[in-house]
């Protein structure tokens, strides 16, 4: 039985958050402000600005941590590193 062994050679593999469930009006807001649907199973890129709609929300997954987090509908709120806060 052999043993692998990776380098990454500077390369850093940093989490990110995805969302596990997306329903109704819930989107991924651009700093141009252009919307992309946000759907279950999308990566949601660090910095990001996530905008509910009435009815709108989504179950985000930090990496495969157990950190989850709800947005609820009418909600704006920002990803950073492993959280997620209001945004303006």
């Amino acid at each position: 039985m052999g043993l692998v062994f990776l380098a990454f050679c500077g390369l850093s593999v940093q989490a990110q958050f995805k969302a596990l469930a997306a329903d109704g009006d819930i989107f991924i807001v651009s700093d141009g402000g252009a919307k992309k649907q946000l759907r279950p199973g999308m990566a949601v890129p660090n910095g990001s600005v996530i905008q509910s709609g009435g009815g709108g929300q989504a179950i985000l997954q930090y990496g495969s941590s157990f950190n989850l987090t709800e947005v609820r509908s009418n909600a704006k709120v920002r990803v950073s590193g492993d959280r997620v806060t209001p945004a303006q």
